[in-house]
C-alpha cells in the first residue's frame, strides 16, 4: 500500500487534499499533513511515505525547495505539485526536479485518480527494485539481517525460468528466448497469480531469457507448490501461444543464507537436464534415459569414410530425428553435434585450422539459437555442408561478405532502439542464423549482440551528455532496454562505471 505525506499552507485545502486522495485511491494510505516545508521534513524523515503531494507557494519554505531537498534525502520519493498557479516558470522547474506530476487546483477526482494509477505504478516499480537490491545483497554477501520483516517468510521456493536453450558464460542480447519475457506480460501475470499471503519476487540473471522466481509462504512448502500450479500452467500456455519451449525447475530454499548455492544448484539442474525444442517440468522428466544413439554415428562414419556428401547429410539427417524422438536433452545435443564436426578433420583432410574453428562458432550459435529441431536440422546440415564444400574449394571466405557485414552493422545502428534478434538478422539477409553470427564475428572480433550492446551503450552515453533532464528510465527505454535495472548492469559491464557515476 503507497503512503503518503500531503502538505500544504492552507490547512482546510490540506485537509480537504487527504479526503480527496483516500476517496480517488483507496490502496493508498496517508500518514499525515504538514503547513510548511521544515515541518514536512521533518515528517518525511519519521515516516518516510512513498509520495509526496505539496502545493508551490508556502511560508518557511516553498514547496520547490521541499522537493528538491526531500529527493536529495530521498532519491526514490514520488513527488506532485498541486498549486493554484498555472506558470510556466513552476512547471518547468518542477519537471527539472523529477516532480511525477503537476496538478492545478482545484482538483477533480478523475484527474486525481488518473494521477494515482501512475504514481502507484512507479512506487511499485521503485519497491520492486529496492526488493531486488535487498536481495541482490543476500545472494551476494549473505545478508539476511537487510530483510525487513515485510520480505521473510517461514518457507521459500526457487523457481528457475529458461525460455528456449540456455546460454553459455557470456550474455546473448539477440536470444530469441528473450521475447517471452518482453512487453511485461509474463511478469505481471506472475505477481497476480503469486499474491498475497504469498510473497514473490522476480530477479534477473545475467541472460534476457531466464528468470528466478523466488516464492515465499508463512505456512509450509507444500502451499508454494500448490499455489504455483495454477502459474506453471499459464505460463508453459504463454510459451505454447509464442512457440517458444519454456523450462521450469524448482528447488525449496532452507536457509536464506544459503540462497546463493540454490540457485547455483537450480542453474546446474537446469543445464544438465533441459530438453531442446520443448517445454518441461524439470521434475516430470527427471528419470528419462535416452535412446542409444551408437547405430546412427556408425552409419555417419561409414558416410565419412566414403567421403560421400549426401550419405553424411543423410546420416546426419537421420542423428537429429533421433534426438528428436528420443526428447534428448540440449547438452546431449550440444556434444553429438561436437562429436560429428571432429569426425570431417580426419576424413577431410583439405579442412583448415580457420574452417575448423569457424565452424565450431557457427554450431555453437546454432543450439542457442534455434528453437525447434527443423530450424536446429536446417543450421546443421548448412554448416557441416559447406564445411565439405569449402575443403573441397579450399575457401571460405567469399568475396560479399565484407559488404554483407557492413549492411548488417548500418542496420543494426539504424534500428539499436528496437528488440532485435538473430533470427530477424536471419530473415532480413536471407542468412543461417548460426553462419551469421559466426560469419560477423570473423569479421569485426564480437558477435552481432554483443556489437548491439556496445552500440546502445554508446548512445546512451551521447543521451547522457547531450540531454541532462532524462532520466535514467528514459534513456534506457531510447536505446533498447525496458528494464533500467537491467540497462545499468550493461552499462557498468561495457564502461565499468555506474550509469549514475558516468553521468556525474
Amino acid at each position: 500500500m503507497p503512503t503518503v505525506v500531503v502538505v500544504d499552507d492552507e490547512a482546510p485545502y490540506c485537509r480537504a487534499l487527504r479526503k480527496m486522495i483516500e476517496e480517488a485511491g483507496p490502496r493508498f494510505q496517508v500518514l499525515g499533513e504538514a503547513f510548511n516545508g521544515e515541518q514536512a521534513l521533518d515528517m518525511l524523515a519519521q515516516l518516510r511515505p512513498d509520495v509526496l503531494f505539496t502545493d508551490i507557494r508556502m511560508p518557511v519554505m516553498d514547496g520547490l525547495q521541499l522537493i528538491a531537498e526531500a529527493k536529495r534525502q530521498r532519491p526514490d520519493i514520488a513527488t506532485v505539485i498541486v498549486s493554484s498557479y498555472d506558470d510556466f516558470h513552476y512547471t518547468r522547474k518542477a519537471i527539472q526536479l523529477q516532480a511525477e506530476d503537476y496538478l492545478l487546483k482545484p482538483v477533480t477526482i478523475p484527474d486525481l485518480q488518473e494521477l494515482l494509477k501512475r504514481v502507484e505504478a512507479g512506487v511499485n516499480e521503485q519497491v520492486r527494485r529496492r526488493e531486488k537490491g535487498l536481495w541482490a545483497a543476500v545472494v551476494e554477501q549473505g545478508a539476511v539481517d537487510r530483510l525487513p520483516n515485510s520480505m521473510r517468510y517461514a518457507h521459500y521456493v526457487v523457481y528457475m525460468l529458461c525460455a528456449g536453450s540456455m546460454g553459455q558464460a557470456y550474455e546473448d542480447h539477440m536470444h530469441p528466448g528473450k521475447l517471452f519475457w518482453q512487453s511485461d506480460y509474463a511478469e505481471a501475470i506472475i505477481r497476480k497469480m503469486i499474491a498475497e499471503p504469498y510473497g514473490c519476487w522476480i530477479l534477473d540473471t545475467e541472460k534476457e531469457n531466464e528468470r528466478f522466481l523466488l516464492v515465499g509462504s508463512k505456512e509450509s512448502i507444500e502451499s508454494v507448490l500448490q499455489a504455483a500450479q495454477g502459474l506453471i500452467q499459464e505460463l508453459l500456455h504463454r510459451a505454447d501461444r509464442l512457440a517458444i519451449p519454456l523450462t521450469i525447475v524448482q528447488q525449496p530454499v532452507t536457509e536464506l543464507s544459503g540462497l546463493r548455492q540454490v540457485l547455483q544448484t537450480t542453474g546446474k539442474r537446469m543445464r544438465l537436464g533441459l530438453l531442446f525444442g520443448r517445454s518441461s517440468v524439470m521434475d516430470e522428466c527427471a528419470d528419462r534415459k535416452p535412446a542409444p544413439m551408437q547405430p546412427y554415428y556408425r552409419t555417419l562414419l561409414q558416410a565419412m569414410e566414403l567421403r560421400q556428401k549426401q550419405p553424411i547429410l543423410d546420416a546426419i539427417f537421420d542423428i537429429v530425428h533421433g534426438w528428436e524422438r528420443q526428447e534428448a536433452s540440449q547438452i546431449t545435443i550440444e556434444n553429438g553435434l561436437k562429436q560429428i564436426l571432429f569426425m570431417f578433420p580426419e576424413h577431410f583432410k583439405l579442412i583448415s585450422d580457420e574452417q575448423f574453428i569457424l565452424a565450431g562458432m557457427e554450431l555453437d550459435s546454432l543450439l542457442l539459437h534455434s528453437l525447434t529441431y527443423p530450424e536446429l536440422l536446417a543450421g546443421a546440415e548448412y554448416t557441416y555442408s559447406t564445411l565439405m564444400d569449402s575443403a573441397a574449394s579450399g575457401t571460405r571466405i567469399s568475396d560479399h561478405q565484407e559488404e554483407i557485414i557492413v549492411q548488417i552493422e548500418q542496420y543494426l545502428q539504424a534500428n539499436y532502439s528496437l528488440p532485435i534478434t538473430l533470427q530477424d538478422l536471419s530473415r532480413r539477409f536471407n542468412l543461417v542464423p548460426n553462419y551469421l553470427s559466426a560469419m560477423f564475428k570473423k569479421f569485426r572480433g564480437v558477435t552481432p549482440g554483443e556489437y548491439l550492446t556496445q552500440w546502445r551503450v554508446h548512445q546512451a552515453k551521447k543521451l547522457m551528455s547531450d540531454s541532462s533532464g532524462l532520466l535514467l528510465k528514459d534513456i534506457a527505454d531510447r536505446v533498447g532496454y525496458s528494464d533500467p535495472l537491467y540497462f545499468s548492469r550493461v552499462f557498468k559491464k561495457v564502461t565499468g562505471l555506474a550509469p549514475s557515476d558516468y553521468m556525474k
